[in-house]
């Protein structure tokens, strides 16, 4: 797969691009073909009833499973370049891995913390 040039302008380059993504589970199609990009500066949130492939559509774009088609994350290739993709973004997933009694102001310290690009201004 062709990574976006590391002299391409990061305004220019797609945050997440996703082209033909399948994935199926125990003979079960849980992505089929799915396609978007994800700009600069947007924000996106993922929505759907349990098992429309929400989580695994994450999961893909971090490389944490197994997929069929093209996903770049900042110009890289989570297949090949998971370490360097984990870098540069923040995932928590819905899997209760923090404390309920977490305040938002504790929780975005936490992620300063453990995350060396995380800016709680963006």
């Amino acid at each position: 797969m062709n990574t976006v040039s590391e002299n391409a302008p990061l305004k220019d380059q797609a945050l997440l691009s996703i082209r033909s993504l399948s994935k199926s589970i125990d003979g079960k199609e849980i992505l089929k073909n799915v396609h978007f990009e994800v700009p600069p500066g947007r924000v996106i949130g993922f929505l759907g009833r349990n098992g429309a492939g929400k989580t695994t559509t994450i999961k893909a774009a971090l490389g944490f499973t197994d997929y069929s088609g093209d996903i770049e994350v900042m110009g890289q290739d989570p297949k090949t370049s998971r370490h360097r993709v984990m870098e540069s973004v923040s995932f928590i997933s819905d899997v209760g891995v923090l404390p309920r009694w977490l305040r938002v102001d504790q929780a975005l310290e936490f992620m300063t913390a453990v995350h060396p690009h995380f800016q709680v201004e963006q």
